[in-house]
């Protein structure tokens, strides 16, 4: 399996990772370039820009300079592990108590992640209902669309300042 065959394998096992983790969606991002809008996972009711490293040799100082770059208003988290190891979250010490607030408890935070798996279970009991499934490309790309609205509207009600 050549890096990026590797890396695409590491995002896909993150994004179920994090979905499994934090009990809400989560898919491969759209990898055209980096920056704000192609984060490695999506996960449309958590501000997080996951950069995803899946190696056995991390310079994890250039890993977070790069979250750092690509986050935009996001939180930065680079997400790695070794083969046949458990996986690691790195956040700058800095942005500790911002990450308390973005996966905390805030019930705005909380009533948004509920409407979005409402929406997202209504979208799959449709599809279900018509016999059809979206492919990857597809539904990440509807997530991608959520991930940005739910943002959008955020910023717009000053949810998001820190």
């Amino acid at each position: 399996m050549n890096s990026c065959q590797k890396g695409k394998v590491g995002e896909r096992e993150a994004a179920h990772f994090l979905a499994n983790l934090f009990g809400t969606e989560a898919a491969r991002g759209q990898q055209y370039r980096g920056g704000p809008d192609s984060p490695d996972v999506i996960m449309p009711t958590i501000p997080v820009h996951w950069e995803v490293k899946r190696t056995e040799r991390l310079n994890i100082q250039d890993a977070v300079a790069q979250a750092v770059r690509d986050a935009g208003d996001s939180l930065p988290v680079v997400l790695h592990r070794r083969n046949r190891t458990e996986w690691l979250a790195t956040i700058r010490a800095a942005d500790l108590p911002r990450m308390g607030v973005v996966m905390g408890g805030d019930e705005e935070l909380k009533a948004t992640r509920k409407r979005y798996a409402e929406l997202n279970g209504a979208v799959r009991r449709l599809l279900d209902a018509i016999g059809s499934t979206p492919d990857d490309q597809a539904h990440d790309g509807l997530l991608t669309a959520i991930a940005a609205a739910t943002k959008e509207r955020e910023a717009a009600q000053g949810s998001w300042e820190f």
